[in-house]
């Protein structure tokens, strides 16, 4: 059973968080934004040397082919959890 429901004005929301459709779309908008200021701030020198516990000092670039190759991953798993439900497969 779905939990969204149809409020008066033409707002959608699910009923265990009443917050507006709107209210979400505009702080998921401001959100980004804020991540792209942040990008562009944290990758304006990509030879730039960063602190690594992990690694050592690790360089931004690299930093940016990591999280590249993790996402790529992730998005891999999430098309075969999405081939085994309903047996349609990506290009």
């Amino acid at each position: 059973m779905s939990h969204l429901r149809h409020r008066h004005g033409g707002e959608w929301y699910d009923e265990s968080d009443a917050t507006p459709g709107g209210e979400v779309h505009d702080d998921s908008r401001a959100a980004c934004e804020e991540s792209r200021q942040v990008f562009a701030k944290a990758t304006a020198d990509l030879a730039r040397i960063v602190p690594n516990p992990e690694f050592g000092d690790t360089g931004v670039r690299f930093v940016l082919e990591h999280v590249t190759e993790e996402y790529a991953r992730h998005v891999g798993h999430a098309d075969l959890l999405r081939e085994a439900i309903d047996g349609a497969t990506g290009e």
